[in-house]
């Protein structure tokens, strides 16, 4: 890697830390939106799939997982879908 493209990704990889710190935007931290945009793109994942894509630990995943579920339930996203009609 040339000394040009090695500062380059150590800026990005730096900025993109200090972005997902940042407070989140519409109850998503970047992370989260990562991990959404992801899974859009490359389809149903495992976990530790996706912590290797995101160059997370499976704990912190999991973790992420979990509030997006948590979030995706309560918000007014969730429409539970009927199973039979009445």
């Amino acid at each position: 890697m040339s000394t040009l493209a090695g500062e380059l990704w150590l800026a990005v990889h730096r900025l993109t830390r200090r972005l997902r710190q940042q407070t989140p935007i519409d109850d998503l931290t970047l992370t989260q939106l990562f991990a959404l945009t992801v899974i859009w793109r490359d389809g149903p994942l495992t976990a530790g799939d996706l912590a290797t894509k995101e160059q997370l630990i499976p704990p912190s995943i999991t973790r992420m997982l979990a509030m997006l579920g948590d979030q995706w339930w309560r918000g007014s996203r969730w429409r539970p879908v009927k199973s039979r009609q009445d």
